[in-house]
């Protein structure tokens, strides 16, 4: 069991700016998740205007679900649905997320309100004029 153990390994998080002076560089042990820089943007608001291969879509704005025929049973029982975009956000690889609330679902408001969003690729959805 201990040689299981040893296996497993343990990370400590560590504030490199507090020195314990045991070992040169390397910070005291702390339970604490790392402080963030002040000013920076809620992360969780996304952004509020995308184009992706000239198309824009804004938060608010209104889409129709248009599934690929490579997407799950849940998204492609979606398709033909109005949504309205309640979040954006651009992954570390470029890609854009759509957040959305389906607008004829009894529970829109609830999912609006908990920050529960159903996401798709821009190549999913159409945009819908305003």
């Amino acid at each position: 069991p201990a040689e299981i153990v040893a296996l497993h390994c343990r990370a400590s998080l560590g504030d490199p700016g507090e020195l314990d002076g045991s070992v040169a560089g390397r910070g005291r042990e702390t339970l604490a998740p790392p402080s963030e820089p002040p000013d920076l943007p809620d992360p969780r608001a996304g952004e509020e205007l995308v184009d992706v291969d000239g198309v824009s879509f804004r938060r608010g704005g209104k889409i129709v679900i248009r599934p690929g025929p490579d997407a799950d049973v849940q998204a492609r029982m979606l398709d033909g649905h109005t949504a309205t975009i309640e979040r954006i956000f651009t992954d570390y690889d470029g890609r854009v997320h759509l957040g959305v609330t389906v607008d004829d679902d009894p529970g829109q408001e609830l999912m609006r309100a908990t920050g529960r969003y159903l996401y798709f690729f821009a190549p999913e959805v159409e945009v819908i004029a305003p």
